[in-house]
Order: structure tokens, then C-alpha cells, then sequence
């Protein structure tokens, strides 16, 4: 089943809430559900926070880097070995390690594009372009080969 991480915010959607598909007569839509528990001055709350998109805007959110997509086809019924829970619980780690490193390849991207606006209208010194260059440049180099080693679509 796939199922839609968030790994940017927005809107109430917060880093790692999970979207699922839903398919109904003429439609499809993609709905986030949790309930969140804070205290506050010795008072315990719990809040329900339920989110829905269309397809349109789910893609667009996907196209933007705020999801991504995952593929959990993970059947913890088809447990018959303490190896096959092994490797489930290291496919479900892979899955968030890629979603993390997704986010921040995402994060990195976004930064270093706001150092080049601030540097093409003055605001950052040329010294400061160039680390940020380079740095970005390299995170983005092993960023992508992990992601890579990741991904089970390599």
C-alpha cells in the first residue's frame, strides 16, 4: 500500500504524519489523521487533528518536496521467522532513513537557492557564497548517493 509521508510542514501537517489513500465514488482524496497530547500547566489536552487533500493538491505537494511518497507493502502477518521480523523492522528503518534524507535534500536545495538570491542582490559577501557553494555541493553529492542505497527502486 502506499501511503504519503509529510517531510516538510504545512498547513497542520506536521514532519512524519502519514496520508492515506482513500477511494470513493468519483473521487479520490488522501486524508491525515492524529491525535496530539500536550500538558500545560498540569492539565493534560488531547486535540484531534485531521487533515484532506485532493489529488491535485497532493501532487502539487509531492512536486514541491512536502511528501513524498512510500511504499509500505510491509505484511507483519507474514511474520514466520524472528529473521523475517528482523527484516521488516530494518525495512521499515530504511523507509524513514529515506524520507529523512529526502527532507534534507530538500532543506539543502532550499538554502542554497536563498544564499544565491541574497548574494545576486548583495546581501551576502562573496566569501560566504563560496562556503555555502561548496558545502552544498557536497551534502547534495552524498545526500543523493544515500538516497540512492536506499531507495528500493535503485
Amino acid at each position: 500500500m502506499e501511503r504519503y509521508k509529510v517531510i516538510k510542514e504545512f498547513g497542520l501537517a506536521k514532519k512524519g504524519d502519514l496520508f492515506d489513500r482513500i477511494e470513493m465514488e468519483d473521487e479520490v482524496i488522501f486524508v491525515m489523521e492524529r491525535d496530539e497530547q500536550t500538558e500545560d500547566k498540569g492539565v493534560n489536552t488531547s486535540t484531534y487533528v485531521g487533515m484532506t487533500l485532493g489529488e491535485e493538491d497532493m501532487q502539487n505537494r509531492i512536486d514541491n518536496g512536502f511528501i513524498t511518497v512510500i511504499n509500505d507493502d510491509i505484511d507483519e502477518n507474514d511474520v514466520d521467522t524472528e529473521e523475517d521480523a528482523d527484516d521488516i523492522n530494518w525495512k521499515k528503518i530504511a523507509i524513514d532513513a529515506l524520507t529523512e534524507v529526502q527532507s534534507m535534500i530538500f532543506t539543502y536545495e532550499n538554502d542554497h537557492k536563498q544564499v544565491i538570491e541574497d548574494y545576486e542582490v548583495g546581501n551576502v559577501q562573496p566569501c560566504v557564497k563560496v562556503e555555502a557553494d561548496t558545502v552544498y555541493f557536497n551534502m547534495i553529492k552524498v545526500l543523493k548517493e544515500i538516497e540512492k542505497t536506499l531507495s528500493p527502486n535503485k
